[in-house]
């Protein structure tokens, strides 16, 4: 694009039209240009080269570019997309049109490659505990170390997490699931810190264990601590499986918060008694 005056003509724009202008008339042919089917755009040789003289000609009105020089020598092919028989101006407009696709793709591909290196190479832990949901803190070593110091029989204590909230970004959302779908049936979870969200979803297909006898031999409610009363999809009475955690002393002094934390324990636990231990150390530590 050599010309302010082609770059207006090409967007069939007068030359005194605003940015706004500009950009309106951009979005319209960029969404003409994506609606255009798969098999369109293959067939017509011309589509690529047209749309790329779209953008070019949009940037140079939005000052994003400078115009060339008429006798400015022309780019040297890149010998990899020539050797692979790939167009490189159709290559650079895919790259320009999708590259915040491609970036997002990337990250969640890390993001899943550091979950599962996470996963597999995670040592076996006394008591492995997970926060899910709209759980917030910075680091878990806090209160992993508080954990060691009240619980001295353990050697380890595992913590992961899978974060999630309203409005996340797709690609996040979707790598969130999968890594909740990880911690709940293949992980080694044995207590979660949970929001009530996940907490009413996961108990209703009953993944936790009844907390009814804990409750009582605790006088949880009696010392005005609220609990999570549920019917699962199995059992139609209603029973305890969660137990308030949201002004808990011992998390917020680990810099765990949330609008609304449930301790939970998982259904067929492995390590059963640990568990339970944590649960009377967060209620006594209330």
């Amino acid at each position: 694009m050599h010309d302010i005056k082609d770059a207006y003509e090409l967007l069939g724009l007068s030359e005194n039209a605003s940015k706004e202008d500009i950009e309106k008339r951009y979005s319209i042919l960029l969404k003409k240009y994506k609606n255009v089917g798969t098999d369109d755009k293959d067939s017509n040789e011309n589509l690529a080269d047209e749309f790329e003289r779209v953008i070019k000609a949009y940037n140079l009105l939005m000052g994003f570019e400078t115009p060339e020089e008429e006798d400015v020598t022309p780019k040297k092919p890149n010998p990899v997309l020539k050797w692979l028989g790939i167009d490189q101006k159709k290559f650079e407009t895919f790259i320009h049109y999708y590259k915040f696709h491609i970036l997002g793709g990337i990250a969640v591909i890390v993001f899943l490659a550091a979950m599962i290196h996470s996963i597999v190479t995670n040592a076996d832990p006394d008591l492995n505990v997970a926060f899910i949901g709209k759980i917030f803190y910075q680091d878990t070593k806090a209160f992993e170390e508080r954990v060691m110091d009240a619980m001295p029989d353990l050697n380890a204590v595992g913590t992961d997490s899978a974060i999630i909230f309203e409005d996340m970004e797709g690609q996040m959302e979707v790598a969130s699931n999968m890594k909740l779908t990880v911690l709940f049936s293949a992980a080694d979870m044995d207590v979660f810190i949970i929001d009530k969200a996940q907490f009413d979803r996961f108990a209703q297909k009953g993944a936790f264990e009844k907390l009814d006898e804990l409750a009582e031999e605790l006088k949880i409610e009696e010392h005005g601590i609220k609990v999570h009363r549920v019917k699962t999809e199995d059992d139609e009475q209603e029973h305890i499986y969660g137990i308030d955690l949201t002004q808990n002393a011992a998390l917020k002094e680990c810099g765990i918060e949330g609008e609304e934390i449930i301790g939970a324990i998982r259904i067929n636990s492995k390590h059963r008694d640990r568990a339970i231990s944590l649960i009377k150390y967060l209620f006594n530590n209330r």
